[in-house]
């Protein structure tokens, strides 16, 4: 288990580095309908990361037995490491997306927003290739069902940390949560990408070694 979680913790910590998403929660906060957006949103972050969980999940047991590589995780993992390499030259060198809410005021609109949320996450490329490559990893470990559930969970929490982490903080503490959130969305609008490139390139090089190895 331990193994398992050294592989999917930084995984996860990358994909919740989502400056975009995070500013826009934080910016609805302060609305009037702030509340039953977020709470959109959040149901949107659960529903995109249990569709990619189960597909992370189904790739990484059929190609594998009992946790041992074969032909077809050895192939998976060339074909990861070769993406990842690839995600880390492309976030080095774009800028994420800045979000923007509508001004408009229309009431909660929380079917909207919820499939504003199912979009904005979806299309949130590197952090859904993350959290499907760490499902993978947990659907090829020869832990446990139990150690495998506390790792879904896990994934599950990193993926929708952008939209709980400001609830959390408000809740926790109101009066200084516009200064915290905005410090802590300040340093990832700055050094997020060059967290989530060192991230990838690291993978990137296990991957690639991992494939390269068993057909050595």
């Amino acid at each position: 288990m331990i193994q398992l979680l050294i592989k999917i913790i930084p995984l996860g910590l990358a994909s919740a580095l989502s400056p975009g998403i995070l500013a826009l929660v934080v910016y609805m906060m302060g609305k009037k309908h702030g509340r039953p957006r977020i709470m959109a949103m959040f149901f949107a972050s659960i529903i995109v990361v249990a569709v990619i969980i189960a597909l992370g999940f189904l790739t990484g047991s059929n190609t594998t037995r009992s946790g041992e590589p074969t032909t077809a995780s050895a192939i998976i993992d060339l074909v990861f490491g070769t993406l990842f390499v690839y995600f880390a030259i492309k976030e080095l060198l774009n800028n994420e997306r800045k979000l923007k809410e509508s001004k408009e005021d229309l009431g909660p609109q929380f079917m909207k927003w919820l499939l504003i949320g199912c979009l904005i996450n979806t299309t949130n490329f590197d952090a859904v290739f993350l959290a499907f490559t760490s499902a993978k990893e947990i659907g090829s470990s020869a832990v446990n069902v139990f150690d495998k559930i506390i790792a879904v969970i896990i994934n599950v929490f990193f993926f929708s940390l952008p939209v709980t982490l400001p609830v959390a903080i408000y809740l926790m503490m109101p009066k200084a949560a516009t200064v915290v959130l905005a410090k802590i969305n300040k340093f990832l609008m700055r050094y997020s990408k060059y967290i989530i490139f060192a991230m990838f390139a690291i993978f990137g090089i296990i991957f690639l070694y991992r494939g390269i190895i068993f057909f050595i």
